[in-house]
């Protein structure tokens, strides 16, 4: 059976208990907004099209990060102030958001050498982007591990466990999200 809009919606619903059904509603009616942090400013999505898609009903914002800071210093700071920013105009636009990984280029080796490998690897980046999230509400921001993980399933899983519990001491009561390993296109 071919998903619909209504259809889809209702199986998008939050489990009974899950502890934040809000956030998990306003996901339903979401989008990916890439380019946000593009160096070249021009290619960046404009507060008008954010506020055209906003009238067209949609109400949660899927942030990539897809050229996170990996290493502490000026560039790490530059970059959360820009997350910062960007999180504060989609949340006076009435988004939520979620911050999603996009980094699996990066990880593939270390997702390679096994799950502590990758572990360490995304932990050290979820370390810097916590600072951020941490001043957003729970309910209006969330984070997602690592889109499309370049790994085996069991690989996988093992890696997101441990990440979980590591993001947990920075982020405890934020949404995680955690996606299958591999491709999730229609067309993989």
């Amino acid at each position: 059976m071919l998903a619909t809009p209504a259809n889809a919606a209702e199986q998008c619903a939050a489990p009974e208990g899950f502890p934040n059904p809000a956030l998990v509603a306003t996901m339903q009616r979401g989008v990916n907004l890439p380019n946000w942090d593009h160096p070249d400013p021009a290619m960046r999505p404009t507060v008008e099209q954010l506020r055209a898609l906003r009238v067209e009903g949609f109400t949660h914002i899927r942030l990539p990060v897809e050229r996170p800071p990996l290493a502490d210093g000026e560039e790490q700071q530059q970059f959360a102030q820009a997350l910062f920013e960007q999180i504060i105009l989609l949340r006076s636009l009435d988004y939520t958001v979620s911050i999603d990984l996009h980094a699996g280029h990066l990880a593939e080796p270390y997702l390679n050498q096994g799950p502590e490998a990758a572990r360490k690897f995304l932990s050290d980046i979820w370390r810097r982007l916590a600072p951020v999230v941490r001043l957003f509400d729970r309910q209006q921001v969330a984070v997602e591990l690592l889109n499309e993980p370049p790994a085996g399933a069991a690989e996988w899983e093992e890696t997101a466990r441990g990440l979980i519990s590591d993001i947990r001491r920075w982020l405890p009561d934020h949404t995680i999200i955690v996606g299958p390993a591999g491709p999730q296109r229609f067309d993989a």
